[in-house]
């Protein structure tokens, strides 16, 4: 028996019993919790490490070179990017300071880029899996997430996957304004913060890319609106969320100015003009098959064997996981919740954004990227609360047993994805030659260009130019004026292309220009023209663009 007297003084004879009482399932719940975390951070390391291994299946180009070139000048202080003249989508607000990140750390090198698109990859199907999750919770949110991530990886067993999603900055990382957007529209409770919050996710969205006006912005003011007139109401959570969204528009425009006004970087302005109605179903069909090359398919003329299907049909697969999930959103509407609305309407903005305009040709997969992103989520909410139901029935051998179908097709995808083979490239090989020969500031085509820069680790410069009738002018794409300035740069040689190169520049182009060159070098596919002097004094420099 217990000693009564000890029992009064609270000794360690009678705390252990509460003790004992108490504290293991706590225990338990805090060592499960752990597990599991150490289990995501596992299984996303090994994800990641999968992910660079494809992102080598292609190769280096000039449009990542530039963005690489942007974050290193933001690293070191030129936040506006002064002197930038940037694309069409500037990507200003996440994969440029991404980059600049990256860049503290590992430096100035060829396979930075790598490393970013890797990472906002990551990001895109994180936050695309908590969109996803919603409220639902265990082996019903594990389910959501885990049909996430097999509709984002499917695409990477064939080509255009990787090349969409783990090769340079084209739109796929814009999605993680869209999805934060709409998970502060259905998910935040906060009455005054959540709309300042999404009018701040838009406004930066929108700087960096129009693509959020039109698959972000609109999305919330339509939802919002009409969410407000079928219920009847004079004023609800919608409105402030809807005027948020409205507002983000000239305050994104505004601050746009304020940086341009600063000093800060220029842009080419987005193709927005409505083509004419005749010319809409011809875009429509482009559409449809960008729409498919943007789950893997290699586009119509490609050659067909076993390989190719296998390839193939794991997207195929996750496309039609997207059109059901589509499909079920606007059978029932009126139920669905907000976060589905805005995604639905965000990938049928996309995709009458993309058909109505100019940027309707093949190839141009890049800008429907939202289609892949926002459908993964739709996708994933097919795992309805009736089946989590079935599950809570279920076993536990049993419950596992659901996730098998999602991770034997996702490790399926990225299986076919490691085994693509790397794609050929003349660049490693030319800023070698250039390098080795002192060669160190150049001209050439805008393919050659920033890529070998960048592969050199900025030891050797190229500058894009195009030829025109008697001279050079600089390439206004994605560039900086101050490096054709001769005052500051000196530029000796230029890269041409051996015919019959069908767009680029020859020997007889350059000579046309500069006349015969004091040396001529082959290298790599490539003929390099060695002059005295300097050579920018005869490049038109670019012109600021009007964005």
């Amino acid at each position: 028996m217990t000693d009564p007297a000890l029992a009064e003084s609270g000794s360690a004879e009678t705390y252990p019993q509460v003790e004992l009482g108490q504290s293991p399932p706590r225990r338990r719940r805090t060592r499960g919790r752990a597990v599991r975390a150490l289990m995501i951070v596992a299984a996303a390391t090994a994800l990641a490490a999968i992910l660079l291994k494809i992102s080598v299946f292609h190769p280096l180009s000039s449009d990542g070179a530039n963005n690489a070139l942007q974050g290193w000048d933001m690293f070191h202080g030129n936040f506006l990017l002064r002197g930038w003249i940037l694309g069409d989508a500037t990507y200003y607000t996440l994969e440029l300071p991404l980059f600049g990140l990256v860049e503290s750390v590992m430096g100035l090198r060829a396979d930075i880029t790598n490393v970013e698109v890797t990472l906002t990859y990551l990001l895109v199907l994180a936050i695309a899996m908590i969109v996803a999750k919603g409220r639902s919770t265990g082996m019903h949110a594990a389910l959501r997430c885990l049909a996430v991530l097999f509709v984002l990886t499917a695409p990477l067993a064939s080509p255009p996957g990787p090349l969409l999603m783990l090769s340079v900055p084209i739109h796929f990382g814009t999605a993680v304004f869209m999805l934060l957007a709409f998970l502060i529209y259905d998910r935040a409770t906060w009455r005054f913060a959540a709309p300042v919050l999404l009018f701040a996710v838009l406004t930066l969205g929108q700087l960096g890319d129009a693509t959020v006006l039109y698959c972000g912005v609109i999305p919330v003011i339509l939802v919002g609106c009409s969410r407000l007139l079928f219920r009847s109401r004079v004023w609800s959570r919608d409105v402030p969320f809807a005027l948020a969204a409205l507002l983000s528009v000239p305050a994104e425009r505004e601050l746009r100015q304020v940086i341009k006004q600063a000093g800060g970087y220029t842009m080419i302005q987005p193709h927005t003009d409505i083509v004419p109605a005749a010319q809409w179903l011809e875009n429509a069909k482009t559409a449809g098959i960008d729409v498919l090359q943007l789950f893997g398919y290699t586009g119509p003329g490609t050659s067909v064997n076993l390989m190719a299907i296998l390839r193939v049909s794991v997207g195929m697969l996750a496309l039609a996981t997207v059109v059901v999930g589509l499909v079920a959103v606007l059978l029932r509407w009126h139920r669905a919740d907000p976060c589905e609305q805005l995604i639905a309407l965000g990938i049928g903005l996309n995709i009458a954004g993309f058909a109505l305009t100019p940027n309707a040709t093949l190839g141009s997969t890049y800008d429907l990227c939202f289609v892949l992103s926002g459908g993964s989520v739709l996708a994933a909410r097919l795992v309805t609360p009736g089946v989590a139901e079935r599950l809570a029935d279920s076993a536990g051998s049993r419950k596992i047993l659901w996730t098998v179908p999602l991770v034997a097709l996702t490790a399926y995808a990225l299986i076919l994805g490691l085994t693509l083979p790397p794609q050929g490239t003349a660049v490693p090989q030319l800023a070698s030659f250039l390098q080795a020969r002192g060669l160190t500031y150049g001209l050439g085509t805008y393919g050659d260009a920033s890529s070998v820069t960048l592969q050199s680790g900025d030891a050797v410069q190229v500058r894009a130019v195009v030829k025109t009738p008697g001279t050079f002018d600089a390439y206004d794409w994605e560039t900086k004026s101050d490096w054709f300035d001769p005052a500051k740069y000196t530029a000796d040689f230029v890269i041409a292309n051996v015919p019959p190169a069908s767009q680029g520049i020859t020997v007889a182009d350059v000579e046309a220009v500069y006349g015969q060159p004091q040396r001529l070098y082959k290298a790599a596919d490539r003929e390099i023209l060695v002059y005295r002097g300097n050579l920018l004094d005869k490049v038109k420099p670019p012109t600021p663009g009007e964005g």
